[in-house]
């Protein structure tokens, strides 16, 4: 992606009306926001939920979800120090022996520079795993981290919640939470912020549902396919693809079947791409009841 000019502040999350979601008993096509600028025709259709928490794991609260060289995701839980491999299907579940931290709230692997990196929400810290080599970096110490010093200043729980890695050129992107929610570009070596990105109203986010100044972002990952990232927000009950070329987003409503109707997903907070780039993964922080979405593009 080409460096362009850094760009912090946005403005006021706008109003932006949304369209209803087109329902049937078999399949749920999730219309995409309106009053956003000409895009891409793009939908997503809910096709399965399961349970992905494993109790005896420690993995009660899935904060990321990244996929794999192998096809299969890692993952990480709130409140364990472990790392987690989930198949391919979303179901098998098993701890990877590394501890790094508790806390952790998103997780890439960058098979090209064979590493896995993860972020912390309340000390704003990257963590660079190789092998049994584990490695923090704090974002306060990266050149051009005076973008960021007046919207870290609070730390506290708005802080990192997910994690991308653009594997053609290694360039790292983070997200913070909210107050506001950014998307920071880092360099591959992980030396230099070089852009950071304010995520608001004004370039397409805006909540599905509940109120925009609790609005925030959770979980991110790149698709090379269609140069962009995919976004999820829990409190917003949303996801939305944030295109490169133009930094503007289109966003669904994120739902599942409940029974013979459909219902919003609450805390969404870890997506990504299957292997070929036509299915979209998202994970939920439920507790014991902690849940798996795969969602087909059209």
């Amino acid at each position: 992606m080409k460096a362009r000019t850094p760009f912090v502040e946005g403005a006021r999350i706008s109003n932006t009306k949304l369209l209803l979601p087109i329902i049937s008993l078999a399949v749920l096509a999730l219309a995409g926001f309106a009053g956003s600028e000409p895009r891409e025709q793009m939908s997503l259709t809910f096709l399965t939920s399961h349970n992905v928490s494993d109790k005896k794991a420690g993995f009660s609260e899935p904060s990321g979800l990244s996929q794999t060289s192998d096809g299969g995701f890692w993952s990480v839980s709130d409140n364990a120090t472990q790392l987690y491999r989930i198949d391919g299907s979303g179901k098998g579940l098993r701890t990877d022996k590394r501890l790094i931290s508790s806390g952790l709230e998103g997780i890439a692997e960058d098979a090209e520079r064979k590493r896995l990196l993860a972020v912390k929400e309340d000390t704003t810290e990257i963590f660079v795993i190789q092998g049994d080599k584990l490695r923090t970096i704090a974002l306060s110490s990266l050149v051009g981290a005076d973008q960021l010093t007046r919207h870290l200043s609070n730390g506290g729980n708005d802080g990192l919640e997910g994690i991308t890695v653009e594997p053609d050129t290694g360039t790292v992107f983070v997200l913070k939470e909210r107050s506001p929610s950014l998307l920071i570009e880092i360099s591959a070596d992980l030396t230099t912020i070089r852009r950071v990105i304010q995520l608001s109203g004004e370039n397409g986010f805006a909540p599905a549902s509940g109120s925009a100044p609790n609005f925030d972002v959770s979980g991110i990952t790149w698709d090379a396919r269609r140069k962009g990232f995919w976004i999820v927000s829990d409190t917003g009950r949303a996801v939305f693809f944030f295109r490169a070329r133009d930094l503007y987003a289109q966003g669904w409503a994120l739902l599942q079947a409940h029974g013979d109707t459909f219902r919003a997903v609450e805390n969404a907070e870890g997506v990504a791409l299957g292997p070929d780039g036509t299915l979209l993964h998202v994970v939920t922080d439920d507790k014991e009841h902690s849940r798996f979405l795969t969602y087909r593009i059209d």
